[in-house]
Order: C-alpha cells, then sequence, then structure tokens
C-alpha cells in the first residue's frame, strides 16, 4: 500500500507519482472535518517497480466505509468531506442518495457513550438531507459520477462543495458520563487554488478555482487576499480594470470576480489568505496552467 489518507484536518498533495498495487487508502473522517486535496497525481505502472508482474488488480484509490465496526458509526459518519484528485471530486459510494447510513443504535454496556437522536436513524442520505442537512460525507454524491476500475469503494464526478454544516452530536472520544457536544474546526482554510486559462485571456472565477472551508463563517464574512500577483490582475466585473487585492467569498460565488492574465507566455502566480475577521488561513500559492 502506498499512503493512507488522514481521518481528520486537510491534507494536501501537489506532484506525486505513486507506481504500488494499492496507491491511496481512503477511510472515513472521525472526530472532525477533513479536506483531501490532491494534485498533479501520476499512477504508474513500470517495469522494475513494486507492481511489475504482479497478479494482483491494481487499485489508485480504495475507499473504505468503515460501518462493520459500530464504534465508528454514530458520530462520524454525517462529517463534512471534502476530496478532490486532480481535478475531480471523489466520493464514497455511501454518499449516494438512497442510501441509509444508520438503520439501528449500537448499544454497549460497559463502555459509556453518547447517543444519538433517534431522528437520524432508517433514513436514506436524501432524507437526512431534507431534514437536517447533513448526510454521509456531509454532501451527495452528483449524478454525473464515473466509476474507473481503478476505484474501489468509490467514484469521480464533479469538484464537491464546501460544507458548512455540523451533527449536534457528541464527541466519541468522551467516555465520561457527560458527553461534550461536538464541534469543528473554527479557523478558515483554502482547500483549493487552481487557475487554467489561456494566455492573455480573462477568466471569470468560480469556487472551481478558489475553494474554501469554514464552520462558523458565512460567504460575505469570509475575506481572500491576494499579494505577490504576477503575470495578471484581480478585478470586480463592475471596473474590469481596476486591479483589486481583496474580494469576498459572497462576491466569488456571485460570479463578478475575475483575473486577467497579462504575462504573454509566462504563467500567472499570485498568493491567497482567506481571513474569517479574527483568525487568517495559511497562505495558499495558486497552482495554474495553461489550456491547450
Amino acid at each position: 500500500m502506498g499512503f493512507v489518507a488522514p481521518l481528520n484536518d486537510q491534507w494536501v498533495i501537489d506532484g506525486l507519482t505513486s507506481k504500488n498495487v494499492r496507491d491511496i487508502y481512503i477511510g472515513q473522517p472521525r472526530q472532525g472535518p477533513r479536506s483531501l486535496n490532491m494534485s498533479n497525481l501520476v499512477f504508474g505502472d513500470r517495469a522494475g517497480t513494486a507492481v511489475a508482474g504482479s497478479s494482483t488488480q491494481r487499485l489508485n484509490i480504495t475507499m473504505l466505509a468503515e460501518f462493520d465496526d459500530p464504534r465508528f458509526q454514530p458520530f462520524f459518519y454525517v462529517l463534512p468531506d471534502h476530496i478532490t484528485l486532480n481535478g475531480q471530486g471523489v466520493y464514497f459510494d455511501q454518499q449516494d442518495a438512497s442510501f441509509v447510513p444508520l438503520s439501528q443504535p449500537f448499544v454497549q454496556e460497559d463502555e459509556p457513550i453518547a447517543v444519538v437522536p433517534n431522528t437520524y436513524f432508517n433514513r436514506t442520505n436524501q432524507q437526512l438531507q431534507s431534514q437536517f442537512g447533513l448526510s454521509f460525507g456531509g454532501q451527495l454524491m452528483p449524478a454525473n459520477v464515473t466509476r474507473p476500475s481503478t476505484i474501489r469503494g468509490g467514484a469521480l464526478g464533479p469538484l464537491p462543495q464546501v460544507v458548512t454544516t455540523f451533527p449536534e452530536l457528541f464527541d466519541m472520544t468522551n467516555t465520561g458520563t457527560s458527553p461534550e457536544p461536538f464541534q469543528g474546526t473554527t479557523q478558515p482554510q483554502i482547500t483549493g487554488n487552481y487557475l487554467s486559462l489561456t494566455p492573455n485571456a480573462t477568466v471569470t472565477l468560480t469556487r472551481a478555482n478558489l475553494n474554501s472551508l469554514d464552520t462558523d463563517s458565512g460567504p460575505a464574512q469570509l475575506q481572500h487576499s491576494v499579494s505577490n500577483v504576477q503575470g495578471g490582475f484581480f478585478s470586480n466585473r463592475a471596473a474590469p480594470t481596476t486591479p483589486i487585492t481583496q474580494f469576498t467569498q459572497a462576491e466569488l460565488d456571485a460570479g463578478v470576480i475575475r483575473f486577467t492574465h497579462t504575462g504573454r507566455q509566462s504563467l500567472p502566480s499570485y498568493i491567497i489568505v482567506l481571513s474569517d475577521g479574527s483568525s487568517p488561513s495559511a497562505s495558499s500559492l495558486v497552482t495554474a496552467s495553461f489550456l491547450n
């Protein structure tokens, strides 16, 4: 096996060639929201590598939701999960709209655990979304997914949305008699920063270009600040020739933020930091490329 993805927090891989029989293993998130962003990954099988001559079916990604162990079921299956691979979204099979994540409560008398409300049981992901805004992985699998033979337990589709709804459940790691309320991270995170365009063109930015995660702030409160801009400039559609260095997530979602390339045949470059007004994210350098 090549890599085991973390079960919470953020994981970023940019540029990697993997040549294993099992390249990446992804389990369901636990204890907190998760963002797994993998770009410029190459899966190879060349002579002299670990896979050469192996009769075992090669898998690039193995996804496993561990419903066989009930201790992991009640608290983590609806945690927000954001997984991308080379510009596509990666989804568990269990994110299908018709899947029922929890069919019955789990009770273990010798280990005190918090109780999940009965309203979460025997409901499909679609019903959970309609009633609570929650489902396995935080969102439903899109209809237009593909299922490559090199991915087991999941599918590829459009980039996932950023989920900011959290379950009113409890932290299973607390073994006391009074479980503590479940809390997600409140620090903003940039989970994707990409730009693909033709030289000297202007593009309207969307969440496919710039994606973020914050659990307690709305789009109007999330402020992007850009710096070290080379080979172009940001602007608002209302003033397309006036460079800007700040814009909100709400403006990005409204489709009014643009980037104009002025670097001829040189790729543009810039750094973005996201803030919710109280704490900033880590800085994020754009991954830029030219369209063929």
